[in-house]
């Protein structure tokens, strides 16, 4: 009986011990995914608004995740003056000449993006005031880039089609928006003939996969007329460019009129 009970403990204790060791691996795991042990360098960042960011935002170099922001707060000056928390391995990527900016992309949070000095230049030391270049929203360019990465998953089979309907409405807002609220990017329309094909291929192969979503897909009919009302807004704007003097028996109508794009709501 002695035998039995120890024998016992032996299997209970070995039960403990696999136990603890895959706590200890689960928190290794997890401590490496939130970067528990992750050397940072901080330095500053003044801008006239938070601009979307909060502790936690990310910092970004080249699209690459390089840094989390740390503490936000208002100076006297009632500046928001932000802790710039940079992972160690890119510190020396900050140097004279280095900028930062608020990029909002059209979908997603707003980042602070790292634009690193000369590396011929002098390191800034840990702690020093970045100088900001301001906040802005992505260019027309990366808008258009991104709607047609946004489409292209909407056409995707495998995908999530509410999440892919969603997000290809706030993209041809964003679109819209640039296009309607800044001058700057009707002029880059104007002057960039492939930057307009891409614009018009996209929108025609949005109005194609919205007819094949319908089809298939009747039952999520107010998504689909919500994605609609995007499409004709960025349709409205290509056809008033169509009629300017630049661009008029320059550029073939890619898009169909607006009778080709109406959609009943349901009742």
């Amino acid at each position: 009986m002695i035998f039995k009970f120890k024998h016992l403990q032996k299997i209970v204790g070995l039960f403990v011990i696999i136990a603890a060791l895959m706590v200890v691996v689960l928190l290794m795991l997890v401590a490496r995914g939130q970067r528990w042990f992750q050397g940072y360098v901080r330095y500053t960042a003044n801008l006239q608004s938070a601009s979307g960011l909060k502790p936690g935002s990310l910092v970004v170099i080249n699209d690459l995740e390089a840094g989390r922001i740390g503490r936000v707060v208002l100076d006297s000056n009632n500046r928001v003056e932000m802790q710039i928390q940079l992972f160690d391995q890119y510190a020396d990527r900050v140097r004279e000449g280095s900028s930062v900016r608020v990029l909002r992309p059209i979908v997603g949070s707003a980042v602070m993006a790292l634009i690193p000095g000369d590396p011929a230049a002098p390191a800034l030391a840990p702690g020093s005031l970045i100088p900001t270049e301001g906040a802005e929203a992505a260019g027309l360019d990366d808008l258009i880039e991104q709607a047609t990465s946004l489409i292209a998953a909407l056409g995707d089979p495998k995908g999530d089609l509410m999440l892919s309907l969603a997000n290809v409405s706030t993209a041809t807002k964003g679109i819209v928006d640039a296009m309607t609220k800044n001058d700057s990017s009707m002029k880059l329309l104007l002057e960039r003939r492939d930057l307009y094909d891409k614009l018009s291929s996209a929108m025609g192969h949005l109005n194609h996969i919205l007819g094949e979503v319908d089809k298939a897909s009747p039952e999520i009919r107010d998504a689909i007329v919500e994605a609609r009302r995007g499409l004709e807004e960025v349709n409205k704007v290509t056809l008033a460019l169509q009629k300017s003097f630049l661009l008029r028996g320059n550029i073939k109508q890619q898009i169909k009129q607006d009778s080709t794009l109406k959609f009943e709501a349901r009742p």
